[in-house]
């Protein structure tokens, strides 16, 4: 805070505290996904170009111990993450939250409709609550949430990074975290009030 007193001859500037920085919360992909496969850039990659859905972990991937709240109990129903929220048009399994396209049986294959979605890395479900699962819902991507918790968050992308496998994850910029892993956002939309 300025004041005569730590800035004489002057008259104030500024008499308020930390006004903060402008930021932005969003889904990220490692730069080196972004080197091989450009068009990561976008949402819409997710959508429409199969091969690269195809680079993604599957659903229920990330080991349970790595979505429990509290270690000492271990992976039961109640302890993950996800439990501690109520969704209406999804579930929660086994620490993961799986939307309506990933659920049930698939008419046309036969086949479990999780067995074609794949695996998103988020911190906790109180974060940005519901935006980025409206996202999947809204524009039908076939993502299961993985919510690690604030601790094991980090220790889990770093190992997905450490081995150069291909992840989407939750993060806030320009946290320290994102700037250091190097990684970009992807493009999604703006909300608008209409939407």
């Amino acid at each position: 805070v300025l004041t005569k007193a730590n800035y004489p001859g002057k008259s104030p500037a500024l008499k308020t505290g930390f006004s903060g920085y402008n930021g932005a919360s969003g889904l990220y992909v490692p730069e080196y996904t972004m080197a091989e496969y450009p068009f990561f850039i976008t949402f819409e990659s997710m959508s429409r170009l199969p091969e690269y859905m195809a680079l993604f972990p599957p659903a229920f991937s990330l080991p349970c111990e790595n979505m429990t709240v509290d270690n000492s109990k271990g992976c039961v129903a109640g302890n993950y993450y996800c439990d501690t929220n109520l969704w209406s048009r999804s579930t929660c399994d086994r620490g993961h939250w799986v939307p309506p396209q990933c659920q049930g049986t698939d008419p046309g294959s036969g086949r479990p409709r999780v067995s074609f979605c794949k695996e998103l890395i988020m911190v906790d479900p109180n974060w940005d609550t519901g935006f980025f699962e409206g996202q999947i819902l809204m524009f039908k991507l076939n993502f299961t949430l993985a919510y690690t918790g604030t601790t094991k968050f980090p220790t889990v992308v770093l190992d997905y990074m450490a081995r150069k496998q291909h992840i989407l994850f939750y993060g806030f910029y320009p946290d320290s975290f994102v700037v250091s892993t190097k990684s970009k956002r992807v493009g999604f939309p703006t909300p608008t009030p209409e939407c």
